[in-house]
């Protein structure tokens, strides 16, 4: 199965980072600590339409993408940005796994 994925990401949630509002889909999978994002709160969905991508430190686009999607703090993507990214993503894959449990 070379070339596809075994994970991909979940639904977009609205939040805010340092009061700038944004759109961010958490990554589960193979593509768990990535985190698709964008600014404002959206309705479309950004898995299909322009976000930044911020990947898991590992891969051809470990620092993440720049596409211009997001722009608020952390945009640069330092050491303690991307681990926020990854705690983030942490806390939505335990939520998503206590849901889909309860859901049993």
């Amino acid at each position: 199965m070379s070339g596809q994925h075994k994970g991909g990401f979940g639904e977009q949630v609205h939040g805010t980072i340092d009061d700038h509002e944004v759109t961010a889909s958490f990554g589960y999978g193979n593509r768990e600590g990535e985190v698709l994002l964008a600014d404002g709160h959206r309705e479309n969905d950004i898995r299909r339409s322009l976000h930044d991508h911020y990947g898991s430190g590992n891969g051809p686009n470990d620092n993440g993408t720049d596409r211009g999607a997001y722009t608020g703090p952390g945009s640069s993507l330092s050491a303690e940005d991307k681990a926020s990214l990854r705690e983030a993503a942490e806390r939505e894959r335990r939520h998503r796994n206590r849901s889909r449990d309860r859901s049993r």
